[in-house]
């Protein structure tokens, strides 16, 4: 039978008070996308609200969106997928057998604290089911309990986009929490490569990832965690 993914996506569009559209990162959504699908996996999208989830206009511009981007948004089923996701308080931890929080500036906005997100990923750390983050889609896992009521990444190694990258492009100052320092209160032994380098680190059932550059090789590490091929 095949494993079943769930990729979940921001729903959050404004950049702050910039004027500026936000979302998730497409390059962060279509390598664990093609790399699951390739791998057999069943995927399945889900964002905070439901329904068409946004994808950040910077990300689809060039000197950004990749050739596998490029495929994406030239992808009628992928296309139809994000434009058609379940929300995250429909959707049960129990159908799935690994999770994959899409990166996205948005995320620094919706993730942190939402109830639904936060049972969702409850329910999938309590089965140990592998659970996976790039970038600001870390963010949601800082407030993550196992049943013990300790938080999910306490003691484990852990990364997400880091305060340098943040500051490298102006984000320090616009977005509402940092990840890195998110994941530093929870408790995370947090590291980081050289701003955008790619960056991913496991920590038994737990999988994170730097940046848009960690996406794919995220998605290869938790593919064989599953016993699928990458």
């Amino acid at each position: 039978m095949a494993h079943k993914i769930l990729l979940i996506l921001t729903s959050h569009t404004e950049l702050g008070s910039t004027g500026s559209k936000t979302g998730s990162w497409l390059e962060e959504l279509a390598q664990p996308y093609y790399a699951f699908k390739e791998a057999g996996c069943a995927v399945w999208l889900a964002s905070m609200k439901g329904g068409a989830a946004p994808i950040d206009p910077m990300s689809l511009g060039e000197g950004w969106i990749s050739p596998v981007g490029q495929r994406f948004v030239d992808d009628k089923e992928a296309q139809y997928a994000v434009a058609n996701t379940k929300a995250v308080k429909d959707v049960s931890a129990q159908d799935f057998d690994a999770c994959f929080v899409v990166g996205g500036v948005g995320g620094a906005w919706d993730f942190p604290g939402n109830r639904d997100l936060l049972a969702l990923l409850d329910g999938l750390a309590a089965r140990t089911a592998i659970i996976g983050a790039v970038c600001h889609g870390a963010v949601a896992l800082a407030d993550v309990k196992m049943p013990d009521g300790l938080a999910l990444v306490r003691g484990r190694n852990v990364t997400s986009v880091s305060n340098a990258e943040e500051i490298a492009v102006g984000f320090d100052k616009i977005v509402p929490i940092l990840p890195e320092e998110a994941l530093k209160r929870a408790c995370g032994y947090y590291s980081a490569a050289p701003p955008f380098a790619a960056h991913v680190v496991q920590s038994d059932f737990v999988f994170t990832g730097q940046n848009p550059a960690s996406a794919l090789p995220l998605a290869q590490a938790m593919l064989r965690k599953l016993g699928a091929s990458a």
